[in-house]
């Protein structure tokens, strides 16, 4: 009896290929069935571009969205159902959030014209704190939870928040004064990339 096999003249990818298919086969699996697997859902929240979203790592069912256009929504249940949570904020177009990890119920929120807002209720109600920020997006905000210092960076490089509720310059040695992202380095205390 003579065998054939396709196996042996196929390339290395072709052969990959062909026990990718072969698998599929033999479960009953299709690329239909395998998408199917992965199927979003909307759960809002309505208006304005979602641009970031934020967990309460305190209570896991508790999220933060930024909408750039819409303001801050907050959520208490999963994603069930969210709620408008924007009380205070008079600049909507909020572009990124941070919460402190020392304490989640305070919440920060930086907006495409230049403004930082702040929350001590879980998004409740906010406060503007913007005094000595030049003006253009804030692209990020970092708060490191040892000392509590908060960051923001935004096209005019990094601020640091005093204690004074004011905003100072605090990019020395940066090459570029437009800033996208600014985070605390978990493992070491006081680095910041």
């Amino acid at each position: 009896m003579t065998t054939f096999s396709l196996r042996a003249a196929l390339s290395p990818s072709q052969n990959l290929a062909y026990w990718v298919i072969a698998l599929a086969l033999i479960h009953g699996l299709c690329p239909q069935a395998l998408m199917a697997s992965t199927v979003w859902t909307q759960s809002g929240p309505e208006g304005g571009d979602i641009v970031e979203l934020i967990g309460d790592p305190s209570v896991p069912d508790r999220l933060y969205a930024a909408a750039n256009g819409g303001g801050v929504f907050r959520t208490i249940d999963g994603a069930s159902t969210w709620q408008a949570a924007s009380t205070g904020l008079t600049d909507r177009s909020v572009l990124c959030l941070t919460l402190d990890p020392a304490t989640p119920s305070t919440v920060y929120a930086g907006t495409l014209g230049g403004r930082v807002f702040r929350s001590v209720d879980g998004a409740v109600s906010w406060t503007e704190i913007s005094t000595g920020l030049p003006g253009g997006s804030v692209q990020s905000l970092a708060v490191n939870p040892g000392p509590g210092t908060v960051l923001v960076g935004l096209s005019g490089g990094v601020y640091r928040l005093g204690m004074d509720d004011v905003w100072a310059w605090s990019s020395s040695g940066l090459t570029s004064g437009f800033v996208v992202d600014v985070t605390f380095d978990a493992l070491a205390a006081g680095v910041v990339y």
